[in-house]
């Protein structure tokens, strides 16, 4: 398994961490951001200046699946990557 075995949050992140089935499950809580839905750049302006949005879009190109939920103090955006031998 190239991901090892996660059993607690990541220290630095503070983040949930899971490995199930071959797939790795990352919770990132968000608690400082003024804008609720997640912002990801289009395809055509990930080369242009800009502040934000590649962090998302390279979790949407690496991901099998990515989504947020609000929690009323920010946000939590989750992905999963999964191990292409299962």
């Amino acid at each position: 398994m190239p991901y090892g075995t996660p059993t607690r949050p990541a220290p630095a992140a503070g983040s949930p961490v899971a490995l199930r089935d071959g797939t790795l499950h990352i919770d990132v809580i968000d608690a400082g951001s003024a804008v609720r839905e997640p912002q990801v750049l289009p395809d055509d302006l990930v080369d242009r200046p800009s502040d934000g949005g590649r962090g998302l879009w390279l979790v949407g190109r690496l991901a099998t699946a990515w989504g947020w939920h609000d929690t009323g103090t920010g946000r939590v955006v989750w992905f999963r990557l999964s191990d292409a031998d299962t």
